[in-house]
C-alpha cells in the first residue's frame, strides 16, 4: 500500500499485490480489504488505484466475470511479466521483476546480464567526507 503524504491530503491510494501462487479468492479479498480500508480513512483519500503482477495468466484466479466492472475499469492494472517482451530490451525496474519469471537453466546468464546493466545505468555512490 503507497498512501499520499499526509500534508498532500487527499490524495490517491496505490495498492499493490504481487500474486505468484494461484489465489481463487484474490479479487474478493483484494476489493473488499480495500474498500474497507477507503471507507475507513476517505477523508484521507478521494480515489484509490491497484496493481496486480502476475508471473503470467495461468496464476490469475479462475472466476473474474464478477468483477469485471473493476477488471476492465480504470482503476485496477494486471501485469503480466511475462508478456511485457524481451528481458534485455526492457527498463531496468521492469527487467528485474520479470527475472523470477525466466527459466531456471537461463536465470544465471539472465541475472549476470542484469548486474552488469545496472552498474552501467545507476551511478555508483561514493562516501562523501565533510
Amino acid at each position: 500500500m503507497f498512501v499520499p503524504p499526509e500534508n498532500q491530503s487527499p490524495g490517491t491510494i496505490y495498492l499493490c499485490e504481487v500474486q505468484f501462487q494461484k489465489d481463487e479468492k484474490l479479487y474478493e479479498r483484494l476489493f473488499a480489504e480495500s474498500s474497507l480500508y477507503f471507507y475507513r480513512n476517505s477523508e484521507r483519500f478521494n480515489d484509490w488505484q491497484a496493481v496486480i503482477i502476475y508471473p503470467s495468466r495461468s496464476i490469475e484466479q479462475t472466476k473474474i466475470y464478477p468483477h469485471r466492472t473493476q477488471l476492465n475499469g480504470e482503476q485496477v492494472h494486471r501485469i503480466y511479466l511475462d508478456e511485457l517482451g524481451n528481458i534485455r530490451e526492457l527498463p531496468l525496474e521492469l527487467a528485474v521483476m520479470q527475472l523470477t519469471t525466466v527459466k531456471e537453466e537461463q536465470a544465471p546468464e539472465e541475472a549476470r546480464y542484469l548486474l552488469q546493466r545496472t552498474q552501467q545505468e545507476i551511478p555508483q555512490t561514493t562516501n562523501l567526507k565533510t
